[in-house]
């Protein structure tokens, strides 16, 4: 003797014409696959999905999609082709603005699982998924006759094809023993296909942590050779400072009053210098870059100031406020005076100073003076 079965609709309110409709349709299904069948009115919501689900009830979810599935959002639809058949969704009457039934859902990938039914043209309208089926748009939402006529029309177009071309019924007709077997394997697999995911990320973070501190290491190993060299020659230029002292003293008192410097004095913190009038060369021009004051830090700063040509802050096309653009030289000086090389650094920044690099001054060497060339006596 078959049971009574019946029809139950849940989630968002349903019009009371429609429900009694689709109850008096529905039952006849409900009668001839024996089980029980379940309305779910979700408009996207998955809070509405009942939290226990039989195994002997056929369950119906209206504009929603499993949460299994990716890129879900919200869209509409203007019509569908249904075996040869056009469905146009009408305009709300009195306004310009489409039915509800248009009101649909669209994903961008679905569980290989998934059986997807679509209309004629391939547009995606349901999913067979899990023992349920799952409706993408809001075709019970009726408010006129030839609504209800396209959600009819809609919805039988739906079961034919879950019958004809899933396993629905299939699974609808097994034993509850087999329907528990397939939904506790369909859990497992759920289950670990979570974890597999998450260990998989837990196996990337651990690589990408295990990488930064290769990275860590080699840098700290480049760091500890480095530092064992300098400490090396450092240690060397500690029993070399008297002869190194007496050496650079000579050197710079050599360079006192050359054709670099005028003067070169040592102070606590580092040696000052004048250089005499410097000149530069550039495109058949001579300019005169005047006199400059080099302060040399024992702490690797450097000054130079211009004490005769300065043009407003610029103190020379490539020193601005008497802080030098160095270029690819940066890093040198402060080398030399690590190493006590006093000498070689002044003679480095005179260099620097007695050149011009057109591509990249902070000032262009035109605005300075250009060399006044010696009068002439002109013979009568």
């Amino acid at each position: 003797m078959a049971k009574k079965v019946s029809i139950q609709f849940l989630g968002d309110p349903i019009a009371n014409q429609v429900k009694a409709h689709y109850e008096k349709m529905m039952i006849k299904y409900a009668s001839k696959w024996d089980t029980d069948i379940v309305f779910t009115l979700c408009h996207g919501d998955h809070s509405k999905v009942p939290k226990e689900m039989d195994f002997d009830k056929f369950y119906i979810f209206i504009q929603l999609l499993p949460k299994d599935f990716e890129g879900v959002i919200r869209t509409s639809i203007k019509e569908l082709s249904l075996d040869g058949l056009k469905i146009k969704f009408p305009k709300k009457e009195g306004t310009t603005k489409d039915t509800p039934q248009g009101d649909s859902l669209s994903f961008s990938k679905a569980p290989a699982e998934a059986r997807i039914i679509c209309d004629d043209k391939g547009l995606p309208m349901a999913a067979v998924y899990d023992s349920a089926l799952w409706i993408m748009n809001d075709f019970i939402h009726c408010r006129t006759p030839k609504e209800l006529e396209n959600s009819v029309k809609t919805f039988e177009y739906l079961i034919d094809q879950a019958v004809r071309k899933t396993d629905f019924l299939e699974h609808l007709k097994a034993g509850i023993e087999e329907k528990s077997k397939r939904a506790l394997n369909n859990a497992v697999q759920k289950g670990f296909k979570q974890r597999l995911e998450k260990e998989k990320l837990q196996l990337q973070a651990a690589k990408d942590t295990v990488s930064q501190y290769l990275k860590s290491i080699v840098t700290c190993e480049r760091k500890a050779i480095t530092a064992e060299r300098m400490i090396t020659v450092l240690k060397n230029n500690l029993s070399d400072i008297p002869a190194s002292i007496n050496k650079t003293w000579l050197s710079l008192k050599k360079m006192e009053g050359s054709a670099l410097y005028s003067n070169i004095s040592f102070m606590k913190t580092g040696i000052k210098a004048t250089t005499n009038p410097i000149f530069i060369d550039f495109e058949k021009t001579t300019y005169e870059m005047g006199k400059f004051e080099i302060t040399l830090g024992f702490n690797g700063e450097t000054v130079m100031k211009n004490i005769s040509n300065k043009i407003n802050s610029y103190d020379h096309p490539h020193v601005n406020n008497g802080v030098p653009c160095w270029g690819n030289m940066v890093g040198t000086l402060p080398k030399l005076i690590g190493y006590s090389e006093f000498d070689v650094a002044l003679v480095m920044i005179h260099t620097f100073l007695s050149s011009y690099d057109s591509a990249s001054p902070y000032h262009a060497i035109t605005y300075w003076p250009k060399k006044k060339q010696p009068k002439t006596e002109v013979k009568k």
